[in-house]
């Protein structure tokens, strides 16, 4: 839900992309977010074969209320450490990070 809070809506084959997950497993995830009331399915004005994937305003509701929880457990976490312990923290998950990306544009070649 956060890739659609970020991008708007989208095709459901460049969710499926983006995700890195088969076509038929996003159709069983976004039917049961549908049923919540999370997502809706359109179809392209463009190409009618084509649906769009959008969040509904209970889908950004529910995208906000989890990003504040993220960001509260995330100031939990680094509470303990100091202003350099927290700057080494974010140095070493920044490297972890870079390092992941590099290895899945590897796999994407």
């Amino acid at each position: 839900m956060s890739i659609l809070d970020n991008m708007g809506s989208i095709s459901q084959k460049k969710l499926s992309t983006l995700l890195d997950i088969r076509s038929t497993s996003l159709s069983e995830l976004l039917f049961k977010l549908e049923k919540k009331g999370f997502v809706e399915r359109t179809r392209s004005a463009e190409d009618k074969r084509t649906f769009l994937i959008s969040l509904t305003k209970e889908g950004l509701d529910e995208v906000k209320k989890h990003r504040k929880s993220r960001i509260k457990s995330h100031t939990e976490i680094v509470t303990p450490l100091s202003d350099d312990e927290k700057q080494q923290f974010t140095y070493i998950l920044s490297k972890i990070k870079d390092y992941y990306t590099e290895l899945g544009d590897d796999e994407n070649e």
